[in-house]
C-alpha cells in the first residue's frame, strides 16, 4: 500500500518553528542566567559588609613579628624586634571598607593608640578620634584585601556614575560599641580615619546603587545595598529592591 510522507515544504515549516522555539528558549534562558548573576553580585557585596562586622567582633591579628606600636609613635617597624601579640600599646579597632571607582572594594584592617586619651572622652566620635587611628595597609599593603563586584557590576550613584565612598566600622574602647561612620561623593574613597569619625558620618544612611553593566535590559530597575545610619552590626545592612535606585 502506498504511504504518503511529508512534502518538502512541510518539513522545512517544521525545521522552521522547531529552531524559532529553540532560539526563543535559548534566549530566554540567557536572560534568566544574566538575572541570576546580577543578583548574586549584589547578594555577594551585601553578604562583604555583613562579614566586617563579624571580624570586628571577633578581632584576627595577624600583624608582623617586627611591628612595635606605643603611645607615642603610633605603629612602626623595628629593627631591633616588635611586641609580642597582645602586648603592644595599640588596639585592633576594626576595619576600613573603601572604593574609589565603583568596581573594586578594598578592606584594611585599623588600629589605634593612646588609650588613655581615648578613655577619659566622654563619647564615642571623641574617643575614636583621640585614638590617633591608623590603617594596617599603610605600613604594610599586603594586609589590604581587594576585591572586585561578581560578574563585572558596579557601584555608581543614583545618576549612574561611579561611586567613591568609605566605611569604618571600629568598636569603641571607650564604650565596646561597634560604630559605622559612612561617607560617599567626590574623594570619599581616601578620606582620612579621623576626618571620617564625625557625627555626621555616624547618622549617615548611606546607599550604594549596582550597576549591572549590561546583564540586564535597558531600563530594568536597579537593585542597591543600603547601610543604616548608626549600624552596630550586619543587621544595617540590607538590599533594597529593584527601582530603588
Amino acid at each position: 500500500m502506498y504511504q504518503r510522507g511529508f512534502t518538502i515544504i512541510e518539513t522545512m515549516l517544521f525545521l522552521a518553528i522547531t529552531g524559532v522555539l529553540v532560539v526563543a528558549i535559548l534566549a530566554g534562558s540567557g536572560v534568566a542566567i544574566n538575572q541570576q548573576r546580577y543578583h548574586d553580585s549584589v547578594n555577594s557585596f551585601a553578604s562583604l559588609l555583613e562579614a566586617q562586622y563579624a571580624d570586628v567582633t571577633a578581632v584576627h591579628n595577624d600583624r608582623g613579628a617586627t611591628w612595635k606600636c606605643s603611645d607615642t609613635g603610633g605603629l612602626a617597624v623595628s629593627a631591633t624586634g616588635g611586641d609580642s601579640r597582645g602586648a603592644s600599646q595599640c588596639d585592633l579597632l576594626g576595619q576600613v571598607v573603601r572604593s574609589t571607582d565603583g568596581s573594586t572594594v578594598t578592606i584594611d584592617p585599623v588600629i589605634g593608640h593612646n588609650e588613655t586619651a581615648a578613655l577619659a572622652a566622654t563619647d564615642d566620635v571623641t574617643a575614636l578620634r583621640a585614638m590617633s587611628m591608623q590603617s594596617l595597609g599603610s605600613l604594610d599593603p599586603s594586609q589590604i584585601q581587594s576585591q572586585q563586584l561578581e560578574w563585572g557590576a558596579k557601584l555608581v550613584n543614583s545618576d549612574g556614575s561611579p561611586v567613591q565612598f568609605s566605611i569604618l566600622i571600629v568598636k569603641s574602647p571607650l564604650s565596646g560599641t561597634i560604630r559605622t561612620f559612612a561617607t560617599s561623593g567626590s574623594s570619599a574613597g581616601t578620606l582620612g580615619l579621623n576626618a571620617l569619625v564625625s557625627d555626621a558620618n555616624l547618622r549617615k544612611d548611606l546607599s550604594l546603587c549596582v550597576d549591572p553593566q549590561g546583564l540586564m535590559a535597558t531600563g530594568v530597575g536597579m537593585n542597591g545595598v543600603e547601610l543604616l545610619p548608626g549600624s552596630a552590626s550586619s543587621a544595617g545592612v540590607r538590599i533594597t529592591g529593584a527601582n530603588a535606585c
